[in-house]
């Protein structure tokens, strides 16, 4: 079991305190930020259990993971981090985007990034056949509006639902952090600005056909990274290009379709979107999700900022819309994901009451 110690804070810590339980091999050994992040800091540790200072952390941890920067802070502090762990003799791991926005050169070959050793992963870099594999494992896609609409936390709660019935399940993860639960990394391929898309889509169908063959599960989860379409000034999200290239890869049967959050949900506007997102990107909708996080666009920065909204909030704003369906659901929501997750598993296995 190794101990992790978390650097800087970010809204995807509270969700590793929330499932600490479901970690695969690894446990918190407490979160480490700046100045700013004190208040929630000490809350998210006093959680976890996780007391001392810094140095005495970093001494009872095996790990320091360093994270991703969510708002526009000074990097000076990572390299203090980074000296410090190595000073101690700790490992050192850093998440992808992390590893883009920093400057690692005089750390090279004392880091290593955060992602799974799948050996299939080796066989999807290699320059593929043009030829698309028939993949006979059932595929949920989780997909979303846009970065930051709660993808990890759909996919955490399907695989753990899945584990606890006793299904062989893969899952690949949009978050590099799904590592830490026993995920698979989203291979970098996906990624690479120099591949057309038609290259991406054969590599994928290479990539989760070695998985099937190999490991053989009962059903895929895969999320899907950023979002459908660009939907604010200064958030492309690719132009929709990662939820086009997963759902032409493989056949997905069933999808959730996490949403920012809205204070009022409606019903035929959603439907119109999942319509939409069944028609370009082969992604049948069964269950929607409403998320944490709402955004505004911040013109002086020419960028979009992220609210990461209390549950407090949630629950006081939050208004249900007419006629709307039992799996259309806030991710807060006590037990009803669990219910519209459940329906999603009942469609795949062929229980007549859902069909």
């Amino acid at each position: 079991m190794k101990r992790i110690l978390l650097f800087p804070y970010h809204p995807d810590v509270e969700l590793l305190a929330a499932k600490a339980s479901e970690l695969k091999g690894y446990c918190i050994a407490g979160v480490h930020s700046f100045k700013e992040d004190a208040t929630v800091t000490e809350a998210v540790n006093g959680k976890l259990g996780c007391t001392g200072t810094f140095a005495e952390m970093l001494k009872q941890c095996d790990m320091v993971l360093l994270l991703d920067g969510y708002r526009e802070l000074r990097t000076e502090k990572y390299y203090e981090v980074i000296q410090s762990a190595l000073a101690e003799g700790k490992q050192v791991v850093v998440t992808p985007i992390a590893e883009q926005k920093l400057d690692l050169e005089a750390y090279k070959g004392n880091y290593t990034v955060l992602r799974d050793t799948l050996e299939a992963e080796l066989l999807g870099e290699k320059e593929a056949e043009p030829i698309k594999y028939t993949i006979e494992t059932p595929v949920i896609a989780v997909f979303g509006m846009g970065k930051n609409c709660c993808k990890f936390e759909n996919q955490i709660l399907l695989k753990s639902i899945l584990d606890r019935e006793g299904c062989r399940s893969v899952w690949i993860s949009s978050n590099p952090l799904g590592a830490l639960f026993g995920g698979h990394s989203m291979p970098d391929f996906l990624f690479d600005r120099h591949l057309a898309l038609e290259e991406k889509v054969i590599r994928f169908n290479h990539f989760v056909y070695q998985i099937s063959a190999v490991q053989k599960p009962d059903v895929f989860v895969i999320g899907i990274p950023e979002g459908i379409s660009e939907f604010a000034e200064y958030e492309y999200n690719h132009f929709g290009e990662y939820p086009l290239a997963v759902g032409s890869a493989v056949q997905v049967d069933s999808a959730v379709l996490c949403t920012y959050f809205l204070a009022e949900l409606r019903v035929e506007g959603v439907e119109k979107l999942a319509s939409h997102c069944r028609e370009k990107f082969g992604l049948p909708v069964h269950m929607v999700s409403i998320g944490r996080t709402a955004f505004e666009k911040m013109q002086e920065l020419k960028q979009i900022s992220y609210l990461f909204l209390e549950e407090e909030y949630l629950q006081k704003h939050y208004k249900a819309g007419a006629g709307q369906p039992d799996t259309y659901v806030g991710i807060w929501e006590a037990q009803r994901p669990e219910a519209a997750a459940q329906k999603i598993f009942d469609r795949l296995w062929g229980n007549p009451d859902v069909l």
